[in-house]
């Protein structure tokens, strides 16, 4: 036997195995987790370098952007994500109003697709930047 090693587990049987398997699972989704919309957005802000000098114009660049982005977020919003929320009892018809803005403004719940109303304000700064020091 070596010290700090056990050669136990692949041969115990019973509740140990499935409790550790499940605990290497948890395990691997919190260090998943940890890095996975960080290397998003820095990926994203790598193939932005790679591909920024395609755009004639800010003007072109922020239609493309909004396409690409804000299109499928509020039609997701609208079409997805309100009624199914409207449903579940999780917005009430008297604060839909409220509801939308919230989603759509970033002052409330913007659901799963949070990533990408703040993906385009990312692509919106950086652009805004890059006139005023370059």
């Amino acid at each position: 036997m070596v010290w700090g090693v056990n050669y136990s587990f692949p041969f115990t049987s019973g509740k140990y195995i499935y409790h550790s398997l499940w605990n290497i699972i948890w395990k691997g989704q919190e260090v998943l987790y940890s890095f996975h919309m960080p290397a998003f957005f820095a990926l994203s802000g790598a193939l932005y370098f790679l591909t920024h000098k395609n755009y004639l114009d800010i003007n072109q660049f922020l239609s493309v952007k909004a396409k690409r982005l804000l299109l499928p977020f509020i039609l997701c919003a609208f079409f997805y994500m309100m009624p199914l929320k409207l449903l579940a009892g999780f917005y009430s018809l008297e604060n839909i109003g409220a509801a939308l803005n919230g989603m759509l403004f970033a002052t409330g719940d913007a659901g799963h697709l949070w990533f990408l109303p703040t993906l385009f304000l990312n692509f919106v700064v950086v652009k805004v930047l890059e006139f005023f020091l370059i």
